[in-house]
């Protein structure tokens, strides 16, 4: 109780005062639509967000709008390259299931399977 008392002696009021720091430029809306966009589609970069903003008339640079993502969550990962198979190898996949398909179960088991490429 004292506490409150002096500070209505010493500033007239007893309302809490703002907090010290930058306001955020990006406001609370723009935000979850950001993070809405971008988990929409991943490949969204920040610099098309950054004309998303630019359109409301909001000017921030990129780093910003990384760090909100950052606080969202939201972290930039690149895919993994993955090759596709060629051709010749579709052939030779198919020459070889051809060539094999009355095995029994056992000769399955000891097979080696390098690479785990699904082919239609």
């Amino acid at each position: 109780m004292r506490n409150i008392v002096r500070k209505w002696k010493t500033t007239g009021t007893v309302l809490v005062k703002a907090r010290s720091g930058r306001p955020s430029k990006i406001s609370e809306r723009q935000r979850r639509r950001m993070v809405r966009t971008v988990k929409n589609s991943p490949q969204t970069t920040s610099k098309d967000l950054q004309h998303h903003l630019a359109a409301d008339g909001v000017t921030v640079h990129r780093s910003t709008i990384q760090c909100t993502l950052h606080k969202e969550k939201l972290y930039e990962r690149v895919m993994r390259k993955k090759p596709f198979l060629h051709t010749r190898y579709k052939q030779s996949h198919l020459r070889y299931a051809n060539a094999h398909w009355d095995k029994p179960a056992s000769f399955w088991n000891k097979v080696l399977w390098t690479d785990e490429t699904k082919t239609e």
